[in-house]
């Protein structure tokens, strides 16, 4: 990308995020993980560039803070949040040092105060994410990735994350929040149905049995 090019990339986050705005949305979350141009720009197993968007951790950090700026720039700075995936090697990104560009990244944004950090918790050899961000971090940490109730229970007890997200169950549970807030069994999504075009595997699935608590008149 030359100079022009990024520099109109970064207006396209801009406008995206005017037209969000425009749209009613409370805020918008950047997504820099699973391999996407934010990420590339971001790590050096991608970013191969000599000039001023390559090289040093700063420079390469570069795309995605002018992206944040951008969208801070319309909707205030805590409207705005941040997605990243350190262990993802999806497109071929990878990283030698996750820890040093989380560390990086969370010091410029918490200068920023973005509205949140959401994170892939991924447990890696010789490190944790959100064990090293939480002290890093200034502002809301999300944790994201394979959680279930028990685990989401243990993080948010132990102060290793403020909140929860959850994604990948939504596939097979309609009815999520009740099923967590229950404690009942979560169903396993199809794997031979994802991407197929049809229903099948994506509106089908069906609502877990409620509980004899849900048939009770609320409580005033």
């Amino acid at each position: 990308m030359t100079e022009s090019g990024i520099a109109s990339v970064v207006a396209e986050y801009r406008r995206a995020a005017e037209m969000a705005a425009d749209a009613g949305f409370d805020g918008v979350e950047i997504h820099a993980g699973s391999g996407y141009l934010p990420m590339q720009f971001l790590l050096p197993g991608v970013n191969q560039r000599t000039d001023a968007w390559g090289g040093s951790l700063d420079n390469r950090a570069r795309f995605l803070l002018d992206v944040v700026d951008a969208a801070a720039s319309v909707l205030a700075p805590g409207r705005v949040g941040i997605r990243l995936t350190p262990e993802s090697t999806f497109n071929d990104v990878h990283d030698a040092d996750p820890a040093a560009t989380c560390s990086h990244l969370a010091h410029e944004l918490s200068r920023r105060r973005v509205g949140y950090l959401h994170v892939q918790d991924v447990a890696v050899s010789g490190w944790n994410v959100l064990g090293h961000l939480r002290p890093r971090f200034a502002g809301v940490l999300i944790a994201n990735g394979g959680y279930d109730r028990e685990r989401a229970d243990r993080d948010l007890g132990a102060n290793r994350a403020d909140l929860i997200s959850f994604g990948w169950p939504f596939i097979a549970n309609p009815d999520l929040p009740e099923r967590l807030r229950l404690g009942q069994p979560l169903a396993e999504a199809d794997e031979s149905t994802l991407y197929s075009g049809e229903e099948r595997g994506y509106t089908d699935y069906p609502l877990a049995e409620r509980s004899a608590e849900m048939n009770q008149p609320a409580r005033r």
